[in-house]
C-alpha cells in the first residue's frame, strides 16, 4: 500500500494560492506521485510540495512522474518558489 502524507506547508502554499485567484485541487492523498493541480492565469501545473530544503527527495513515484509527465510539472516548497516558477514557464511559451 502507497503511504500519502501531505507535507506540513501545503495547506499554507494552497491558502496563498487561492488569495491570488489560483485555482487549487488538493490530490496528495490519491498517491499520483503529485500533491496539486493548479489552474493560474491561464495554464494548469501540477505540482509535488516539499518542505523547504528537500525539494530534491523525491519518491520513486514522483521523481517518475516528473520525469514522464508531458505537461508542467513542477516541485515547490513555498507561494514564491510557484510564482516565480509559474512565470518562467509562461516566458518560455511566448
Amino acid at each position: 500500500m502507497t503511504r500519502c502524507r501531505s507535507d506540513l506547508n501545503q495547506s499554507t502554499i494552497v491558502r496563498h494560492l487561492r488569495q491570488i485567484g489560483a485555482s487549487v485541487e488538493v490530490v496528495s492523498t490519491q498517491a499520483h506521485g503529485f500533491d496539486l493541480v493548479i489552474g493560474y492565469r491561464g495554464e494548469n501545473f501540477i505540482a509535488e510540495v516539499k518542505q523547504p530544503g528537500k525539494k530534491h527527495e523525491l519518491t520513486d513515484l514522483e521523481r517518475h512522474k516528473m520525469n514522464t509527465w508531458s505537461g508542467r510539472y513542477m516541485v515547490i516548497d513555498s507561494i514564491d518558489d510557484f510564482i516565480r516558477q509559474a512565470e518562467a514557464a509562461g516566458e518560455r511559451t511566448l
